[in-house]
């Protein structure tokens, strides 16, 4: 067993995962093992053409064409069967990272943000928006710019005693797509030795000195919304409006089935419109980062 430390919790695995950070712990929060994958009694099932859902209160069971079996249960246990010889473990690892470990968490009563972050003096910016619209962009020329990366793409949410809401990072790589790499021309983001997925022209890129295992209160929300306009257009948001849009981000909904769910989405989501200051950012369809990351960097600080 490989002990890590992600999604802010320890997990013990099987499988060696070179986007998590090695840790050092006695007892562990997950399991991921390799091994045979159960079949799921009284679920609701949903596929598509490349993917097969099965899910319950306790259990979720996924499966991805060609590439595997996943079954997350009560939230301290993922058992990985590949399909065929083990050749994509790559390709393999990225589902746990993402739909397998958004099961999971859910079963903790954690709920999974669709957001990248940045850190400025030990509070929380979430960069949010659906794919496309410009997060990781956004954080990486922020990055250039001395703020410190907190997350990309998912943020772990938790509701503490006082129902504050605080947010954790999922791991230390950032994805970027080959030709946001090309236009930015930075020497820290130029090696692309890491590709995501086989057939993908995305590369991440580490920080594991730099990754920040704290959890943080959450700041200031941007939205962003690819649309067809000619200027950046931004506007705080408040109330239902914002309630409205942050549901929106919640990372992969369709795993919230049951009504215990549902209602603790509804309150994180809730508190945490009321507590941070939301932003929806309409943005050209051709839009420059650059141009993007300075306007929220003004808000950011203001």
């Amino acid at each position: 067993m490989i002990k890590y430390l992600g999604f802010g919790l320890n997990i013990n695995s099987e499988i060696e995962f070179p986007e998590l950070l090695e840790a050092d712990f006695m007892t562990p929060d997950i399991e991921i093992l390799l091994g045979k994958v159960p079949e799921i009694k009284d679920s609701i099932n949903f596929s598509s053409p490349n993917f097969e859902y099965n899910i319950n209160d306790n259990e979720f069971a996924f499966k991805v064409k060609n590439t595997a079996f996943y079954y997350a249960t009560s939230g301290r246990k993922i058992i990985v069967e590949p399909i065929g010889e083990i050749k994509k473990m790559r390709d393999i690892r990225l589902y746990i990272l993402a739909t397998v470990m958004a099961a999971i968490l859910l079963q903790r009563r954690l709920m999974p943000l669709h957001s990248s972050a940045i850190s400025y003096h030990g509070e929380l910016y979430c960069i949010c928006g659906d794919s496309g619209a410009g997060k990781t962009t956004t954080v990486s020329y922020l990055s250039n710019k001395g703020y410190d990366i907190f997350s990309d793409d998912i943020l772990v949410l938790n509701k503490d005693k006082s129902n504050s809401i605080t947010a954790c990072a999922s791991y230390p790589m950032i994805k970027l797509w080959s030709d946001t790499l090309d236009d930015m021309h930075c020497s820290k983001y130029s090696e692309k030795s890491f590709p995501i997925m086989s057939g993908m022209d995305k590369y991440g890129f580490f920080f594991h000195k730099r990754f920040n295992t704290n959890r943080l209160m959450i700041k200031k929300i941007f939205i962003i919304k690819r649309q067809e306009c000619h200027d950046i257009l931004i506007k705080e948001i408040k109330g239902f409006e914002a309630f409205t849009s942050l549901m929106k981000q919640i990372y992969r909904p369709m795993l919230i089935q049951s009504n215990s769910l549902k209602q603790l989405c509804f309150m994180i989501i809730s508190n945490l419109a009321k507590d941070s200051k939301i932003y929806e950012i309409s943005r050209p369809i051709n839009c420059v980062p650059k141009t993007l990351s300075n306007q929220i960097e003004s808000i950011i600080l203001n």
